[in-house]
């Protein structure tokens, strides 16, 4: 953690960005749900690997939640960036969450051109993103105000939790794509 604040002008184009980054997943992320990317949808692939860890469809409806709170976590960015007080909240962030929201794009990309094992590396960078951001905001660590808990920890937990969850459906795709099946270790 760094001793000094950044500057008003850091942390205000940080929360821009970021901003515009949670502004272009969401879009990005609907558009590719209604019309797909190289034939495919998210949805279709998921469903398309045959593997003891397919998430229910119903279970993709959690990225409304990550893209509601990430959307009020931007704001709340905005807010403490452009307010009159100090604040070291993007000191303790740092890249962490840009890299994460960036990386979604990226994921999308490679989920939907069925490079299923560059998805899987994907998914474990955004975890780590996800993960490096909550330590250094001390997640969980600390006593914090329930503002903090509210606008700043929840929505990296709910984010940081699925991801890891989309990590091992995505390393189960990739194994089924490469014709591994559970107790059929000839398979390699």
């Amino acid at each position: 953690m760094s001793n000094t604040f950044m500057s008003n002008t850091s942390r205000r184009a940080a929360s821009l960005l970021n901003a515009a980054l949670v502004v272009a997943v969401v879009g990005w992320n609907y558009w590719t749900a209604r019309h797909g990317l190289f034939g495919n949808d998210v949805r279709g692939m998921s469903e398309a690997y045959d593997t003891q860890f397919t998430p229910a469809s119903y279970a993709f409806s959690i990225w409304g939640l990550i893209f509601l709170l990430q959307g009020v976590h931007a704001v709340h960015q905005l807010r403490l960036a452009f307010g009159s007080k100090p604040t070291r909240f993007f000191d303790e962030l740092g890249p962490w969450l840009l890299l994460a929201n960036a990386l979604n794009i990226v994921w999308t990309v490679a989920w939907l051109g069925e490079w299923t094992g560059t998805s899987v590396v994907i998914l474990a960078a955004i975890n780590l993103c996800l993960v490096m951001a909550l330590r250094r905001t001390r997640m969980g660590r600390s006593k914090a105000p329930v503002r903090v808990v509210v606008l700043e920890w929840l929505p990296l937990g709910v984010y940081a939790g699925w991801v890891a969850v989309a990590v091992i459906a995505n390393l189960s795709a990739w194994l089924a794509k490469e014709g591994w099946v559970p107790g059929n270790s000839s398979a390699w």
